[in-house]
């Protein structure tokens, strides 16, 4: 009888991916695999950043296409991007050029990371025929302010009339002229930022205060990383009137997004808000009984807009229950109430939490299954 018990109920299995390690879809997965007692809803989310073309390629008709790019220490590396089937439309994901994903712990500094490779994807797509280009710049290894990306699109950066060579984080400080330095295309291409995080530009919120540490940068470099990132806001706005430091969003992935309104003249578009309209999301969370939503650290940045905040918001809205699962849990319990969540389970809590690894994360899955069942049962 255990089998038809809860068939009745509905629950939709909507996590992001756990940086470095799961991806959406094999999350989504496993834990359908353990709610076999229930009807469920899968859709396998993304907010912009790691996985968003895996998990494209699950909700439209799209083409891969393959080619060599430079990575984040300018090496011969290999990478795709997804476009529509007229070749009209690209759709191309920062973190597998130079995502932190790609870098070995060792080897992490976002003041030195270059972002070339991103260029190199559009400048393929365009060659191809694309008039549209979507890039979705979550993950990121880098805070460079876009300066790596612009230099292959046509944009020149200059410290007392010599043009930098391979534009880094680093080189933001001593630029003190843009101009532009050829036509990259004979026509006009749209460019949309989709975007995982709403921080400004700069300042105690912004790029390089809420994200470059956890980017490899220590003190002395976050210190260079913001005097850089002032350097390139005022020069954005003298060279082309462009002022972004009150612009919601604009310090997505180091800086990328704000850089490339100014000098792209590029639109952002949150990443929750673009894959909630492609899921339908809403519409689901109406007509089921609970959510089951995570990412791999539900932490203060969680709080603020991120995914599991954003859903926690529709199915209060609906008047939904939240369960989510996560590999570290740093808020309080009172803080994931107030979120709206009615429950949660945390990986770190199960096996061994040294290494994050794909491996290592279907392990902890597995080793919580008991627990996640048993809380699932109490909520439903």
């Amino acid at each position: 009888m255990i089998d038809y018990i809860h068939k009745h109920k509905t629950i939709l299995i909507c996590p992001d991916s756990f940086k470095e390690s799961i991806n959406s879809l094999e999350l989504t997965q496993k834990l359908a695999s353990f709610l076999e007692n229930y009807k469920t809803i899968c859709i396998p989310y993304a907010d912009g950043g790691e996985g968003s073309l895996l998990v494209l390629e699950k909700l439209m008709p799209l083409h891969k296409r393959t080619i060599t790019i430079s990575n984040a220490f300018t090496k011969p590396q290999e990478s795709y991007y997804l476009h529509s089937k007229d070749n009209k439309e690209a759709f191309i994901e920062l973190a597998m050029c130079s995502g932190l994903g790609l870098i070995p712990y060792t080897l992490r500094d976002p003041s030195v990371m270059y972002t070339g490779g991103v260029a190199e994807l559009i400048l393929d797509a365009l060659n191809i025929g694309c008039e549209k280009i979507n890039l979705f710049v979550g993950g990121s290894s880098s805070n460079d302010a876009g300066i790596g990306i612009a230099d292959l699109l046509g944009v020149g950066f200059y410290t007392e009339g010599t043009k930098i060579h391979l534009p880094k984080g680093i080189d933001m400080n001593a630029i003190d002229e843009i101009k532009l330095t050829n036509k990259i295309h004979n026509r006009k291409f749209d460019l949309v930022i989709i975007h995982d995080v709403d921080n400004p530009f700069v300042g105690p919120k912004g790029a390089v205060h809420c994200f470059a540490k956890q980017k490899g940068a220590n003190k002395e470099i976050l210190d260079i990383l913001e005097s850089g990132m002032f350097n390139m806001m005022r020069l954005f706005e003298s060279t082309y009137g462009v002022k972004i430091d009150n612009l919601s969003g604009a310090g997505a992935a180091g800086g990328i997004a704000g850089g490339l309104v100014a000098m792209l003249d590029a639109k952002l578009i949150n990443g929750f808000d673009y894959f909630a309209r492609l899921t339908g999301l809403e519409e689901k969370i109406k007509n089921v009984d609970l959510i089951i939503t995570g990412e791999g650290r539900i932490d203060n940045q969680s709080i603020q807009s991120k995914m599991v905040s954003r859903i926690c918001k529709l199915a209060k809205n609906n008047n939904k229950k939240v369960f989510t699962i996560a590999g570290e849990i740093s808020l309080t319990d009172s803080e994931l109430t107030q979120m709206g969540v009615v429950n949660t389970i945390e990986l770190k809590s199960f096996g061994n939490d040294l290494e994050i690894n794909r491996k290592n994360t279907l392990f902890q899955i597995e080793k919580a299954k008991n627990s996640f069942l048993k809380k699932i049962e109490a909520i439903i």
